[in-house]
């Protein structure tokens, strides 16, 4: 298999799994300040946050199986895709926020 392969597929999967643990992590934090803030508005359904927060370990263990067999780039490109959404999910925050009056 070709390194251009591995690091493409790689990176598919990293992000599948990064995109889902994100999720779940904001999942859990929606939750918790749910109960706090009865004017809170969803973004995303409660169901799909549910199922990405029992989803997340299991997709980013199978991710990480999948690409370890393929070669030497793989789990480097994998736990890459995962920094890449937690990093777009930060830019955005500090972006959506740095527009408004504090």
């Amino acid at each position: 298999m070709s390194h251009f392969f591995v690091t493409i597929f790689s990176l598919a999967i990293g992000t599948v799994a990064g995109t889902v643990s994100f999720l779940g992590l904001w999942g859990v934090v929606y939750l918790f300040t749910a109960k706090n803030e009865p004017k809170l508005q969803r973004k995303i359904p409660a169901s799909v946050l549910i199922t990405s927060l029992v989803l997340k370990l299991p997709t980013l263990g199978i991710g990480y199986y999948a690409v370890r067999s393929m070669g030497s780039p793989g789990p480097t490109v994998f736990a890459l895709g995962i920094v890449l959404v937690y990093s777009a999910a930060v830019a955005t925050l500090v972006f959506d926020r740095s527009g408004q009056d504090h």
